[in-house]
């Protein structure tokens, strides 16, 4: 074996882990599995509020849809009313002769 396949060899050779190692890994983990749940709560909680905020403004178009075509309604009902009693009354008025 030449130096190269020897210094190969040594720098490939399995190693025990240094003291605490295992314990420094499954810490950091724990920790971004915490930092990304935590993310993801924000983020379905944004997206959540965009949801309700977007269903509540869509609820207020309907209701003022339907409040203004009320209005438009009950407008149409007194005029026609008011037509009626003009009718009612030139009936009246021609039927007072006979």
């Amino acid at each position: 074996m030449d130096d190269f396949e020897r210094l190969l060899e040594q720098s490939l050779r399995r190693e025990a882990a240094p003291f605490g190692f295992e314990q420094r890994v499954m810490a950091l983990t724990a920790r971004r599995r915490v930092a990304w749940q935590k993310w993801t709560a924000i983020a379905a909680m944004a997206v959540l509020t965009a949801g309700a905020g977007w269903r509540y403004e869509e609820v207020r178009r309907e209701r003022a849809a339907g409040e203004s075509a009320k209005a438009q309604l009950e407008t149409a009902l007194r005029i026609t009313g008011a037509k009626l009693n003009k009718v009612h009354q030139t009936i009246d008025s021609m039927n007072e002769g006979f």
